[in-house]
Order: C-alpha cells, then structure tokens, then sequence
C-alpha cells in the first residue's frame, strides 16, 4: 500500500515542478537566444592565424526582426569588404538554440579571408547559440566564443 502511495505523491511534485519551472520560464526552450528588440554594434571580432601571423579584424553590427538575426561585418582595413549573414531559428534544445545560417552578401577585395573559412564552416553545419543572464544582463554565447551582452 506504501508504493502506490509514494508513487502518486512523487509524480504530483514532479508534474507542480515542471508546471513552476513553465511558469516561471525557468526552461530554457521558453526564450529566443537573441533579444527580439535588439540592434546595436557589437564590437570588433578579431582572426589570427599562428602559422602565417596573419590577422583581420571586423566590426560588427547586430539586428533581430521576427527571430531572424543579422550580422553586418565590416573591415576598417579593407573598406571595399562587406559580408552580411542572417541566422535564422531551427531548432530549441536544452543546450541552445541551433541557428541556421544563410549568407546574404560577400564583397572582398582580398581573396581567402581567415572570416570565409568561418562562414563556410557554419553553412555546413549550422550555429549553436547559448544564452544565459549574467548580473541582470543578457548574454549570448557562440561556439567560436563571441559573447555579446544584450
């Protein structure tokens, strides 16, 4: 008689647990990773290459709009470079969010760019996102380990 008992009671905390974590959208799959409203420059990325000591840097600037985000880059170095990629939501996981990634424009003046490689890697393979809040402030994490606060 004590099995059933402690069954039923285990499974009514387990079921008031998930509805609180629901509620209170404690789960992850509740929130997008990227803020829906954001849109600002993110900063400069940064490429080096140990084995040629080649380096690129880029300026970035960010937007979302119905989930989509996008991402500008610039060169200050090579001022005819442009690049714009949009990552657009596919699937929500406990892990994050996997983005998939469709180039909108390349325009380089210089071929075989340390950037292309990176581009090329995530149209195979999509983009993982991660978001987390930090000191009450919003923060996204990619695998190549671009945090952006939000």
């Amino acid at each position: 008689m004590r099995w059933p008992l402690a069954t039923s009671s285990l499974l009514i905390v387990t079921l008031l647990l998930a509805a609180a974590a629901w509620h209170f959208n404690w789960l992850p799959l509740h929130q997008p990773a990227f803020d829906p409203h954001f849109h600002g420059e993110v900063g400069e990325i940064g490429y080096y290459d140990l084995n040629t000591d080649h380096r690129e840097h880029y300026s970035t600037f960010l937007s979302t709009r119905d989930n989509a985000v996008k991402i500008e880059f610039t060169s200050r170095e090579d001022r005819e470079f442009r690049a714009e990629i949009t990552f657009i939501p596919q699937i929500a996981s406990p892990v994050g969010y996997v983005y998939q990634y469709i180039p909108n424009v390349y325009k380089a003046s210089q071929p075989h760019r340390l950037l292309q490689s990176n581009f090329s890697f995530m149209a195979h393979n999509g983009v993982t996102v991660n978001s987390l809040t930090f000191e009450g402030h919003r923060v996204v994490i990619t695998p190549s380990g671009l945090i952006i606060r939000q």
